[in-house]
């Protein structure tokens, strides 16, 4: 429970200055869980989870998921990219967008949170898949992200999906 504690710790640290005063003043007064469940009724609470994620080999030029934005009750996500050192495919990177749209409810999306009009967005920065590289960004309205198309390779994607969830 503690390592638990001190990593949510570490990720309020880490984006204090990007939280609304509000929200960031509420998370500090949270408990930490260490799996998905809910608070108990009345008490603020952020849950811990890590899930390891493989994606299959790619038999033609795609991506895993394109533009999209997580769940709105993410604090924040972090990816620990696991490449292969043999490994010599192209894409499978992270991609950031930022929304070129006036208006964010410009912007469609489809049930699974993805981009629908991706017209609306630019690509403003790519982290590439590589070995034993780690990825943190705080969830919001705007923290819309994605992944590269992946050539063909006989390799998966592997890595590790840290989650931090808060029930506010």
């Amino acid at each position: 429970q503690e390592a638990y504690h001190v990593f949510i710790k570490s990720g309020l640290d880490l984006f204090k200055d990007h939280i609304p005063h509000k929200r960031l003043k509420r998370l500090k007064k949270s408990e930490t869980y260490t799996r998905w469940r809910p608070p108990p009724k009345g008490r603020n609470g952020i849950a811990l989870d890590c899930q390891v994620s493989i994606n299959t080999p790619v038999e033609h030029l795609s991506t895993v998921r394109g533009p999209h934005l997580d769940h709105l009750s993410m604090f924040y996500a972090g990816l620990f990219y696991m490449r292969r050192d043999e490994d010599d495919s192209e894409g499978g990177n992270l991609e950031i967008f930022k929304i070129t749209a006036k208006s964010h409810k410009y912007l469609k999306f489809d049930k699974s949170r993805r981009v629908k009009n991706t017209e609306a967005l630019e690509k403003v920065e790519e982290i590439p898949y590589q070995k034993n590289t780690f990825v943190m960004f705080l969830g919001s309205k705007k923290a819309i992200h994605g992944v590269s198309p992946r050539a063909v390779t006989k390799y998966s994607r592997r890595l590790v999906n840290v989650i931090a969830k808060s029930g506010m």
